[in-house]
């Protein structure tokens, strides 16, 4: 959703935050079979560790460098220009997840 707001953020946070849903995807499923590994469930929290990591990096970098630094520059758009980001938001995010 953030891909909205900025481009750029489709791909950054969205990678962080698919690493993170991917992670807790595992756990739950982990959670309902009979026999898990604990080979399983360190791999699980690993990913949910990464992309949390990742995200709040990302998250400090914008709020903590001055904008030439982490290159998201900001642009006024429109609700109908923001909305032409959908094709981005969505394929980004089918990528990251499979």
């Amino acid at each position: 959703c953030l891909g909205f707001w900025r481009t750029g953020y489709a791909v950054s946070y969205g990678y962080g935050g698919a690493m993170l849903a991917s992670g807790l995807l595992q756990l739950s499923l982990l959670r309902n079979t009979v026999v898990s590994s604990n080979t399983a469930v360190a791999h699980a929290a690993l990913y949910i560790f990464y992309g949390l990591r990742l995200c709040l990096f990302l998250l400090n970098r914008e709020l903590s460098s001055p904008v030439s630094v982490h290159q998201m520059k900001r642009r006024d758009a429109s609700l109908k220009t923001r909305l032409k980001r959908f094709p981005v938001v969505i394929g980004s995010s089918v990528l990251f997840f499979f």
